[in-house]
């Protein structure tokens, strides 16, 4: 996630001193910030004018602007596409409601496991729909008294619902029944 400041930190992952390259169209207002600073300087040939003009006090505050900006443009195209997603599958519930989806455990909270389907939809699974009354849970595990959960862990769910207040898709565990073998002798 973007922070930005009027500090040059420079950017450590490409490894440059001197960094200033914004790609996305929220990020517009900090491009058009740093190059209306590098025009003045251009302009001027003086950094203490540019410094006059463009002062560390107002560039903090524009700063703090545009990261809270940021954040609140992601959170609103996070809404949409699980609003999006909702509508898609509730006006396809009849058909899609019996279908298997293999998926991973993205979350685990005391209430949920989270789940991102192989196809980037994510949900969840309500925890007293699991098998085994709930035993312990941690960040990364949920233990029942039948099953253990872990981050990362595959698993098998069918869509039974769409939570309407969050916009989430409800999933349920697909139960893998136990294979019985019998031994048959030969007489």
């Amino acid at each position: 996630k973007a922070y930005y400041s009027a500090t040059n930190i420079g950017h450590f992952p490409l490894g440059l001193d001197c960094y200033a390259q914004f790609t996305s169209p929220i990020r517009r207002g900090p491009d058009w910030r740093n190059i209306m600073i590098l025009m003045s300087y251009l302009k001027s040939k003086s950094v203490e004018y540019t410094n006059q003009k463009f002062p560390k006090e107002m560039l903090i505050k524009e700063a703090q602007v545009y990261s809270e900006r940021e954040r609140a443009a992601m959170e609103v195209e996070r809404e949409c596409k699980d609003l999006i997603i909702a509508n898609f599958i509730e006006e396809n519930i009849n058909d899609i409601t019996n279908v298997p989806f293999t998926g991973y455990i993205s979350g685990i909270t005391k209430q949920y496991l989270f789940v991102t389907l192989d196809n980037g939809i994510s949900g969840k699974i309500p925890v007293y729909t699991l098998d085994g009354k709930l035993k312990e849970t941690t960040r990364y595990t949920l233990k029942t008294l039948g099953k253990t959960y872990t981050i990362a862990d595959s698993i098998e769910v069918n869509i039974t619902d769409i939570d309407r207040k969050y916009n989430e898709i409800v999933f349920e565990e697909i139960k893998k029944k136990n294979k019985v073998r019998s031994k048959i002798k030969n007489g």
